[in-house]
């Protein structure tokens, strides 16, 4: 098959870049014509793939997003694929991979929590966002889209309110994970070491919180939640890893709920597998994630999970069993109780190894199968 992949960005970071990458490669190595279509790329990460770069004059972030969306309809219309599948910003597509998640649902529940008050109410990203529902609406109204795959169901249910879709025009498949890269015996390797670097003993008990932009993730939430905590159980401690340019407000806020000699800010790095080796817990609080790679990463590492119902990796989880999902993670007090529970070695030691098993079904290569399947049946 002559396929071609769009995203605008082609990157080494990033979750939907890495899982561009998988993709592609996978289908390359199964001897497919493989043709990623971006606007700017990064190295060739294999050799048969190729790059289509569509780069046409842009004025703003607004008008790249379009331009870039109205490059891939002109190119299609004189390069012919037998399937055209798309990652978002974009509405040419046969398929569309809702990686995100749908734009109008993330600027209803996390939009304003992504910002500080000054970029709010500078209005910035008012024009960005429209640019992006009109591809949206845009893509969802082509009468040429064969298919819908969302990463959770959550994201599937959404789908079918807004745009009243059936269930036979979406597909589930769930976010896999490597499970050679991620996995308990890393804690070998990197345990000691990374907690020595953060100043951390092995009797402490230390809450991961991992993600980029903490007002979307919910740092807040966990932050408010974390002094009941540390008044039952003084070990606990929270290292909190991503990259964010609001870092000073939210040690501003762990400064004022008493907290902050309990959180090591430590910012953006790129080791994640050595940090969920050094934790005992991984938390996130998320205001929207269609599906976080780093809930089934971290259970992949043998971590049990927190998070909230916003997160749609929470379908994958048993309370009890490998975590707990957060009916409402702004109740402090309800949040604070689950912590309780779970920060206790026993607890969260049985709750890695279940936490596992179950990220064992979920590896990289039964989704790009899952994924390589339904390009199959509608090629």
């Amino acid at each position: 098959m002559k396929i071609a992949l769009i995203h605008i960005k082609h990157a080494g970071d990033g979750g939907i870049e890495k899982y561009l990458n998988n993709l592609s490669s996978y289908l390359a190595d199964k001897g497919h014509d493989v043709t990623i279509i971006c606007r700017r790329h990064e190295n060739q990460h294999h050799p048969k793939v190729k790059f289509v770069k569509l780069k046409p004059i842009a004025f703003g972030p607004a008008h790249r997003i379009w331009t870039f969306a109205k490059a891939v309809e002109k190119h299609l219309q004189h390069e012919k694929y037998d399937v055209v599948y798309g990652l978002g910003k974009a509405w040419s597509q046969d398929i569309i991979r809702l990686g995100f998640g749908l734009h109008e649902t993330y600027i209803k529940q996390a939009h304003a929590y992504s910002r500080n008050p000054t970029q709010i109410m500078l209005g910035r990203d008012r024009i960005v966002n429209k640019v992006e529902l009109a591809i949206e609406r845009k893509a969802f109204s082509n009468p040429d889209l064969k298919k819908v795959i969302a990463n959770s169901k959550m994201v599937a249910d959404d789908v079918k309110q807004r745009y009243q879709f059936s269930d036979d025009q979406i597909e589930v498949i769930y976010n896999g994970v490597d499970l050679v890269k991620f996995n308990p015996d890393n804690k070998i390797k990197s345990r000691q070491s990374v907690r020595a670097e953060f100043g951390f003993t092995e009797k402490d008990f230390v809450l991961l919180f991992l993600g980029t932009n903490y007002g979307r993730k919910g740092l807040d939430r966990l932050l408010r939640a974390l002094p009941q905590v540390v008044a039952n159980k003084p070990l606990v401690k929270l290292l909190v890893v991503g990259y964010g340019s609001r870092i000073k407000e939210f040690k501003a806020l762990a400064e004022k709920l008493g907290v902050t000699k309990r959180v090591v800010f430590a910012g953006g790095r790129r080791d994640t597998q050595a940090l969920y080796a050094a934790s005992d817990l991984f938390v996130l609080p998320t205001r929207f994630d269609p599906f976080a790679n780093t809930t089934i990463e971290a259970m992949a590492s043998g971590l049990p999970v927190i998070t909230s119902v916003e997160n749609g990796a929470n379908e994958l989880i048993t309370n009890g069993i490998e975590g707990c999902v957060l009916k409402n993670a702004d109740d402090s007090e309800e949040f604070s109780e689950v912590l309780n529970v779970w920060c206790d070695a026993d607890v969260a030691k049985a709750g890695g190894v279940c936490a596992r098993k179950l990220a064992e079904k979920h590896s990289i290569e039964s989704k790009m199968e899952s994924i390589f399947r339904t390009l199959l049946d509608l090629s």
